[in-house]
């Protein structure tokens, strides 16, 4: 019985022990941590608007670019080699698959227009974004806990002049809260359509709050022979041609649209968007059950049925539109058309200045946490606690003498 309970004992001390120390490795990050000041949203505003589907062509690029294959040994639920997940999206019509293998650049060396992508983020609430056309891989995250600073400070580091960065699947575990979005800057993209569902209330809460970011729309699969996984969400790019610059600057600057059908095959596409003075019309190939116009926050403005085509006179109040198209089993989502001042776009690229005093504060609040799990690490080991107990023993001898 004795030697039991001193077995039991030893094996609690030792999980004890990898448990601190696990959690004194994982905080390490947070020394890092920037505080910074929460800037008062600027709804978009002007005389002018912005069109972002001007140049648009019809026959737009088919992309996909957030799926997984094998990596790490197969650790990350990527179920096929990138060579299959590859020919498995060109055979059935994308002319665009970038895999997003999380924290690794996987290339199609075949393919001299290939995008890079990875998925950037190991934090326990799937707190991710996708590096698209990444340079290099950053391991910079807060794998424990993220509030909006850490998310804020994320984006920072990740930012290179030739990438776009998207925020993948918003909500997901609640890695970022929808409030986010009224402050979160630094990124040009955010995933509406995955496998899973619609992020659409988190791309109007960003646009509401006059952060002008674009949508994108993948799969997100992690085994392509999952059909409620494969081929359900896609990006149509209306770039000039299948080069990396083109396609790139196609996202840079909103001429896309995203896609979700739940029966995997393609029912309607965008013939064109156009806004003469205050008065926008879209044209669609085949007739939609509805289209859609949508103002400031998500509120529906109009809706005209069984139609290819709608017209809308954007009025004053309208801080940016956005059209959608329903079909029996697709959705088609547009890129909004904003105001801003007619000589530059209402890009919020600077970040927040950070609060040195309350950063300091979180820092040293840091270092009180991990001092006193060190100590419990100390106390945990029974030859470090008898010989304090020891050295206690002989001080109190030495004050009564």
């Amino acid at each position: 019985m004795l030697i039991t309970i001193r077995r039991l004992d030893y094996y609690f001390r030792v999980t004890l022990s990898i448990v601190i120390v696990v959690a004194l490795s994982l905080s390490i990050q947070y020394y890092n941590t920037e505080i910074y000041y929460k800037q008062k949203p600027k709804p978009f505003s002007g005389d002018y608007l912005y069109n972002p589907y001007e140049d648009y062509k019809p026959n737009p690029i088919k992309a996909n670019f957030h799926t997984h294959s094998t990596a790490f040994l197969g650790l990350t639920n990527g179920s096929q080699e990138p060579h299959e997940v590859y020919s498995h999206y060109h055979k059935n019509g994308y002319d665009i698959i970038s895999l997003s293998n999380y924290q690794k650049i996987t290339n199609d060396t075949g393919n001299s227009n290939y995008i890079p992508v990875y998925e950037h983020g190991y934090s326990i609430r799937k707190c991710h974004q996708l590096v698209i056309n990444a340079q290099k891989v950053s391991y910079f995250d807060f794998p424990l806990f993220q509030t909006y600073h850490h998310k804020q400070q994320v984006l920072k580091k990740l930012q290179h002049e030739e990438s776009l960065i998207a925020i993948a699947h918003p909500l997901l575990l609640n890695g970022y809260d929808f409030n986010d979005f009224s402050y979160l800057k630094g990124y040009n993209l955010i995933e509406i359509f995955n496998n899973r569902k619609s992020y659409i209330k988190t791309w109007d809460k960003a646009l509401e709050n006059g952060y002008l970011v674009w949508l994108i729309a993948n799969d997100d699969s992690h085994n392509i022979n999952r059909h409620d996984h494969t081929f359900v969400s896609w990006t149509r790019i209306g770039a000039t041609d299948l080069s990396k610059k083109s396609v790139i600057n196609a996202l840079a600057k909103g001429c896309h649209y995203g896609v979700k059908n739940i029966k995997n095959k393609e029912y309607n596409q965008l013939d064109s968007c156009k806004l003469k003075g205050n008065t926008l019309t879209v044209y669609f190939k085949n007739i939609a059950q509805s289209i859609v116009f949508i103002s400031n926050g998500g509120s529906i403005q109009k809706t005209e049925y069984q139609t290819n085509s709608a017209t809308y006179t954007i009025k004053p109040s309208d801080r940016y539109v956005r059209i959608e198209a329903n079909s029996e089993n697709e959705i088609i989502c547009l890129n909004p058309i904003v105001r801003y001042d007619g000589e530059k776009l209402p890009y919020q690229s600077t970040f927040p200045p950070v609060n040195v005093v309350q950063t300091i504060l979180f820092r040293f609040m840091v270092l009180m946490v991990n001092s006193i799990l060190f100590i419990l690490l100390l106390l945990v080991n029974p030859n470090f606690k008898s010989q304090l107990f020891r050295r206690i023993g002989n001080l109190r001898q030495i004050k009564l003498g």
